[in-house]
């Protein structure tokens, strides 16, 4: 039984996605071949390393480093983008809270020194009806 037949005796996948369910498969099974492929046996390294002059119990170590180095990039990595992430994240926040009170207490100064009380309310009530805006905006 083949696999695209295999695929239609399943009643989880509709007969229209066989076709691309085939070919995605065919694909990541080209790509796998594909990477084996071009990753060197231990039997080449070592076979160079001889012919480099170098002792096979070098050639293991290395190995084995290389793998330890591999291994803890691949579980450090994700941990570290979010981290340096979050880092910029939270300094854009900062950087518009400080931004926003600056702005609201340059407004009130202005309003109260060029207006007097009733530019001060005037001021609010435009902060009042702008935050509303932006609530909102959001929800």
């Amino acid at each position: 039984m083949g696999t695209e037949e295999t695929l239609r005796r399943r009643r989880d996948i509709p007969d229209e996605a066989i076709e691309e369910l085939v070919a995605k498969a065919a694909k990541l099974q080209d790509d796998a071949v594909l990477a084996a492929d071009q990753m060197a046996s231990s039997q080449d390294i070592e076979a160079v390393a001889s012919e480099l002059n170098i002792a096979p119990e070098f050639v293991e170590q290395a190995i084995e480093s290389w793998r330890s180095e591999q291994s803890q990039l691949a579980s450090h990595g994700p941990q570290s983008r979010i981290a340096k992430r979050r880092k910029k994240t939270m300094k854009i926040v900062t950087g518009l809270a400080l931004t926003t009170c600056a702005v609201a207490v340059g407004s009130v100064v202005l309003g109260l020194t060029v207006f007097g009380l009733k530019g001060l309310l005037a001021v609010g009530a435009v902060g009042v009806l702008g935050l509303g805006f932006l609530i909102w905006l959001i929800s």
